[in-house]
Formats: structure tokens, C-alpha cells, sequence
């Protein structure tokens, strides 16, 4: 039986899971020469109020260490899958609160919990792309979300020097210990429309995710590195 499908049929297994997960990312961040910016921008801005924080799949591993924790609230969704689950349990551990969205889930039932989280207080991390792709394909539901929520909109991006890619879809970036990383948390000064016509949509699809690319090959280059997924 492989370790998805053991994790699926025990809780055990998925908390020990998290728990060494967990530990290998806090041992990766305290050894990383860290270099960031838009930190303090993110922070003033969730003073104000929640915000939503956009990344691609495969920066998903060691992004929520960098998040200012002190200064707000923040759910991560996540796919029921084992993977999400594990996911979700391991960024619960540093304060970030797992929210499951499942793909058979109904739109509108998604828009009305995501909205009353954030009417709540809380900041929601998003992954543009996930949970299952493809790769740097930005999904409807996060534009819909940014589209009725009107709030702040922060493209984010993780990348450290020594790392492992998997053979995921998304070649999700997995960090080693001892290393140089940087992050980059840049507010979207684009818009979306309350009510765009299928044009206005499509263009502000593709000015999200080219400014998401552009900010993650931003991220690459602090570190030396060519731009990856």
C-alpha cells in the first residue's frame, strides 16, 4: 500500500507525517540566509484589514514561514487529498489555520465560506494553479474570490539556493537545510471588474498571472537562480 493511501486511512500516520514534515522545514528556515521584501507592506496592510495572498503550487512547501503571524490571522485552503490534508496539518502547527475546499464542493457554497472568513478577520492564502493544475494555469475560482472580496491582493513568491524539485506536476520546490533563500511579497495594483464581461475577465486572468510569474522569477533572481517554475 502506498503512503497516500495509508495516510487517507490514518489519521496517526498523517500527524506523524506532519510532525516530521514540520520539523525538516523549521530546521530548512532557521538555516537559510533569509533576504526579503514587501514584508512590511504586507503588514501594514492586513492592520487594515484581510487579505489574500497568491502563490503557485509548487512555492506552497516553505512560503508560510515567512508569513507576518504576529500581525494577522491566516487560513490556508487546502484539497481534501492526502497531500492537502498533509499539507494543511503541517502549516496548523505554525499557526496557520487549514481550510479544506474540496473540487466537488459547489462554487457558490466556496464564494460564501471564503467571503465569511474574510468579513471574520481572516487573511486567506491561495494557490493560483492547485491543487491539481495545470502548472502556472491560473483557475477561475481565486479570480472570483479576489473579484468579490475587493480587498488587497499580495503575489508571493519562496526560492532557496539548495533545493529538490519532485515529480509532482507542479516540480513543487522542497528545500535542504543550510542556504541562501528569498521571498517577495508585491501588492497587485491591477483590478478586477464586480461584474467583468468573459473579455475583462480573460484580460485580468492574464495580467494576475503574468504579474505572478513575474514576481516569482523576481524571487529566483534575488538568490542567482535562472527563472523556474
Amino acid at each position: 500500500m502506498s503512503l497516500a493511501a495509508r495516510m487517507r486511512d490514518s489519521v496517526l500516520l498523517e500527524r506523524a507525517a506532519a510532525l516530521l514534515l514540520g520539523a525538516w522545514l523549521r530546521l530548512c528556515h532557521a538555516t537559510t540566509r533569509w533576504q526579503g521584501e514587501g514584508l512590511e507592506s504586507l503588514r501594514k496592510a492586513c492592520a487594515e484589514g484581510p487579505v489574500i495572498v497568491l502563490l503557485w503550487h509548487s512555492r506552497t512547501v516553505i512560503g508560510a514561514h515567512t508569513l507576518p503571524l504576529d500581525a494577522a490571522s491566516f487560513a490556508v485552503l487546502h484539497d481534501p487529498a492526502p497531500a492537502g490534508r498533509l499539507a494543511g496539518a503541517t502549516v496548523a502547527r505554525i499557526g496557520v489555520r487549514p481550510m479544506r475546499i474540496a473540487a466537488t464542493d459547489a462554487p457558490t457554497a466556496v464564494l460564501r465560506r471564503v467571503l465569511s472568513e474574510m468579513k471574520a478577520g481572516t487573511s486567506l492564502i491561495v494557490t493560483g494553479d492547485g491543487p491539481d493544475g495545470p502548472a502556472h494555469v491560473l483557475r477561475g475560482p481565486p479570480l472570483d474570490w479576489i473579484r468579490v472580496a475587493g480587498c488587497p491582493v499580495f503575489l508571493f513568491a519562496v526560492s532557496v539556493a539548495r533545493q529538490r524539485r519532485l515529480s509532482s506536476w507542479d516540480r513543487l520546490l522542497f528545500p535542504l537545510p543550510f542556504t541562501r533563500g528569498a521571498f517577495v511579497y508585491r501588492r497587485w495594483t491591477g483590478a478586477v471588474p464586480r461584474r467583468p464581461t468573459a473579455e475583462q475577465a480573460s484580460a485580468a486572468r492574464s495580467a494576475l498571472s503574468a504579474a505572478l510569474m513575474q514576481v516569482t522569477a523576481d524571487c529566483d533572481a534575488m538568490i542567482g537562480l535562472p527563472p523556474g517554475p
